[in-house]
């Protein structure tokens, strides 16, 4: 470089012909370079060649020249192969027949410091020596095999005939024990398949798993069970079909089993491929190699039947209970609810209708009139009341449904009705139907207590159900039903909480709420009505409750009993006999009032003495049931026994030991159920002893 810029290379150089001797004597091969004319200037190459000592021949090749060999002479074959590569450099490699020998040959490119090629190496190797060397090799190599082949012979000749003996003797020990062994095979398959027969058809459910919870074999009963085909087993776990609530309990007895080795009373619900949930029991046991646990074999039954039998007891046990329960405080509630009704009814003649005050204890009775139905509705519920089919016009009872409703939720709960007018009749008890759209709209507001603008959609319309509709597969014949539709705008329903909200007793709602029993006696009366009741629900959008009840063919609509009309008056002489002393003097207030000459006591035995020494003083009897000492049916039969005239009439609010049949039965002549009013008490007396006069009594 000069001044920083390339101004050439210098070269330095070194005599290669020792380097090639030496190559030729240790590899055998000869070396010849040559290199392109258009780089050399000949004189000075002649020149440069004869300071060496190196002939030079210039026209030896049109466009190279030799400036190293290792060869005596360069063969004509040799110049004319370099001929034909001057023509084709994608030759590099061929052979070459020089003075009778053949020799592979190679070209090599020679390159300047510059990367430019210049030149060439020629390197040959002659075949023809290693030839003939591989010859010699191969002849010796053959003797060799030859005289050693001859000597293995005559050895193996000599053993072969030893051991040719050995085998003949040990074949025959080997086929006596091939057949021992074909024996024992057989019984072992006849013994599998005896086994896996019984495995197989075994009602059991049987499956095999690995200690880390694989499931590596199951019987056909349990592939049935579950629903599972035979290419899916190997991708199932335990924790794959064991209902999610019991994964954690179950697996840990599965470890106690690897653990202890065995567990006799193991009880899981698993879950099929649809998702049906199947309650199993059985036991299960662990195998062992060399003290380390290989699989675990369960042996399961399908107790799912046996389970739900378990839980219908165990709801029935729950629902007699309630019905004891009910049975036991309707009595003494009905008192209350007579004393309230009654004394209500009396003040409210006192008042200025239309007053303030008159619209208050109006709403007292409505009250209490109410309350009387909800005692009814829970002895339906306890199956300790009967009901009664009549023609119900449906839209009547919705409307007076939805006032009761509307004053017993928030103003922030929005209420739509489309009530259509033009709907038909079902055959119905009024009051189941009120209880229906009770428990529907109360279980609505529930469902929105957190919503501080929910919206409560109520819908009554007739449609017709044809055949091939979705509903008759759900049961319901073609024709005309009533539709009723509840819908709110809650917190909706998870599948899971959907599926069971008609169980009774099973509720979301937090405690004292509601003690789960509304939409279950819902279920109970749509289906008693020959109905059918379905649900849809989105959560966080709310749900909708769908009732299908049949129309019937008649025009004949209940009539809503008028609690105003005019009430018949007497002057006959009653006793009126009831230990609550509130209900024996308002029902002797009712009576006075209506002209009857009355006589109330508290105390049965005070009563029976009275009669007994009197008993044509008195023309009609109302005695309670449920009293201490004695009861109004035992009452009933000692004052007929005294005079077997005397029309009797029992008032009861619940008696589990005598119904209306038991007690027409004893001669009492009429049985009405508390709490009782004005008109009620009065009605039933006008009825007893009008029927007595037509008779000539």
């Amino acid at each position: 470089y000069i001044n920083g810029s390339l101004s050439g290379y210098l070269e330095l150089g070194e005599e290669i012909s020792h380097i090639t001797g030496q190559m030729k004597e240790t590899l055998g091969i000869e070396i010849l370079s040559v290199i392109d004319k258009k780089f050399l200037n000949r004189a000075k190459w002649e020149e440069g060649m004869g300071m060496i000592g190196v002939s030079a021949n210039w026209d030896l090749f049109d466009d190279f020249v030799v400036s190293e060999q290792t060869l005596s002479h360069i063969p004509r074959k040799l110049i004319e192969a370099l001929g034909e590569h001057q023509q084709d450099h994608s030759l590099r490699l061929f052979d070459a027949l020089i003075d009778g020998r053949v020799y592979s040959a190679g070209i090599v490119p020679l390159r300047d410091v510059s990367g430019q090629e210049v030149g060439e190496f020629v390197v040959l190797q002659d075949f023809e020596h290693k030839k003939s060397l591989m010859q010699r090799l191969s002849l010796t190599q053959g003797i060799t095999f030859i005289v050693f082949g001859s000597v293995l012979y005559l050895f193996f000749w000599m053993y072969l005939t030893r051991v040719q003996k050995l085998l003949l003797s040990s074949r025959r020990e080997l086929e006596d024990e091939i057949a021992e062994r074909k024996i024992s095979q057989r019984a072992c398959q006849v013994s599998e398949e005896r086994y896996r027969d019984l495995f197989e058809h075994a009602h059991d459910l049987i499956m095999i798993v690995h200690p880390d919870g694989r499931i590596l074999y199951v019987n056909r009963s349990w592939c049935e069970t579950l629903g599972f085909a035979d290419y899916e087993i190997s991708e199932l776990k335990l924790a794959d079909i064991v209902v999610h609530s019991d994964v954690q309990a179950f697996l840990e007895t599965f470890n106690k089993v690897i653990t202890v080795g065995e567990a006799k009373d193991i009880r899981a619900s698993f879950v099929s491929k649809l998702g049906k949930k199947i309650s199993v029991a059985g036991s299960a046991t662990c195998k062992y190699e060399n003290q380390a646990p290989v699989s675990v074999r369960c042996i399961l039954r399908d107790v799912t039947e046996q389970e739900e039998l378990k839980e219908q007891l165990y709801q029935s046990q729950k629902i007699q209970a309630i019905g004891t329960l009910a049975g036991g405080i309707a009595h003494d509630f009905n008192n209350i609810l007579t004393a309230i009704l009654g004394y209500s009814e009396f003040l409210k003649k006192d008042i200025v209708e239309g007053s303030e005050g008159w619209f208050s204890l109006q709403e007292v009775i409505k009250a209490g009139r109410r309350a009387k139905e909800l005692v009814k509705q829970i002895l339906t519920f306890s199956r300790q009341a009967k009901y009664e089919l009549q023609p119900v016009q449906l839209n009547l009872v919705v409307n007076e449904a939805l006032g009761l409703v509307r004053s017993s939720i928030p103003t922030t709960v929005a209420i739509r009705s489309a009530i259509s007018s033009s709907c038909g009749v079902i055959m119905a008890d009024p009051t189941q139907m009120h209880q229906v759209i009770m428990n529907l709209c109360t279980n609505g507001y529930q469902a929105m207590k957190q919503d501080s603008d929910g919206e409560l959609t109520v819908s009554l319309e007739s449609v017709e159900i044809k055949a091939g509709d979705y509903l008759v597969g759900e049961g319901l014949a073609p024709g005309i039903y009533l539709k009723l539709r509840v819908a709110d705008t809650g917190c909706g329903m998870e599948p899971a909480v959907m599926s069971r909200i008609f169980e009774p007793y099973f509720s979301t709602k937090e405690q004292g709420d509601g003690a789960g029993l509304g939409l279950s006696v819902v279920h109970g009366i749509v289906e008693r009505h020959h109905g059918h009741i379905a649900v849809e629900s989105v959560p966080g959008e709310g749900s909708t409750f769908t009732i299908y009840f049949p129309q019937v063919d008649t025009q004949r609509p209940i009539v809503i009993p008028e609690y105003e009309a005019p009430i018949q008056r007497g002057d006959e002489r009653v006793m009126v006999v009831d230990d609550e002393r509130a209900v024996a003097q308002l029902e002797r207030m009712a009576l006075e009032g209506l002209g009857y000459q009355v006589q109330s006591f508290t105390v049965s035995e005070e009563a029976l003495e009275v009669f007994r020494n009197k008993p044509d003083k008195f023309d009609l009897i109302i005695t309670d049931m449920a009293m201490p000492n004695m009861t109004g049916a035992e009452l009933a039969r000692k004052l007929i026994a005294i005079r077997p005239d005397i029309p009797i009439i029992l008032c009861t609010g619940f008696s589990e030991t005598i119904n209306e049949v038991q007690a027409k039965a004893l001669g009492i002549e009429e049985y009405i159920m508390k709490p009782v009013i004005e008109k009620d008490i009065a009605i039933a007396v006008r009825k007893v002893l009008d029927r007595r006069k037509k008779k000539g009594r």
